[in-house]
């Protein structure tokens, strides 16, 4: 009000208006400005500080939720690196049975060897011990084969001589 005197005394004694006139003319000058809302230095730094705040404010709020999504995503990977890591040891510990299984079966199966090749030793032992023994009785019989025809070589050559001597004797006596 008190820039709205001023400008009527100024119209009133510098323009030589008429005091209802130059009252009506401050007044719109006045209304005008306030509808103008011109911008001052002061007014620019509170909204420039109004604005800044917000987007601090803004800025914040991304902060907690980025941080709570970031915390939300670490606690995924920890359960989804827990369920692998689970997922994991089970399959190991399933092939590691399965291991062990396989390799007991190959350790029965060289012991089934093992086994069969101690059999397999006492036939060959046996066998040879077999074939010894005929080896033995091939060489008797051989034996036995030799003595009987030196002894019928023998009676045959007794008998001959036995003949021939009668023949001698018949026929010196004749």
């Amino acid at each position: 009000m008190a820039s709205q005197a001023a400008a009527v005394d100024l119209l009133v004694k510098k323009a030589k208006f008429e005091p209802s006139v130059a009252m009506a003319v401050a007044e719109a000058i006045d209304n005008a400005m306030n509808e103008s809302q011109f911008v001052t230095v002061p007014i620019l730094d509170a909204r420039l500080a109004e604005f800044r705040a917000d987007i601090r404010d803004g800025l914040l709020r991304q902060d907690h939720t980025i941080d709570g999504t970031r915390v939300s995503l670490e606690n995924k990977i920890d359960a989804t690196r827990v369920e692998v890591e689970r997922k994991i040891d089970a399959t190991r510990s399933e092939h590691d049975k399965k291991l062990d299984a396989g390799f007991a079966k190959v350790e029965v199966g060289f012991a089934n060897i093992g086994g069969a090749l101690a059999k397999l030793q006492e036939v060959i032992t046996g066998l040879s011990a077999q074939m010894a023994t005929k080896a033995d009785l091939e060489r008797t019989k051989s034996e036995l084969v030799r003595w009987v025809f030196a002894t019928i070589v023998g009676v045959v050559l007794s008998a001959a001589t036995a003949l021939l001597v009668d023949a001698l004797r018949s026929a010196a006596g004749q």
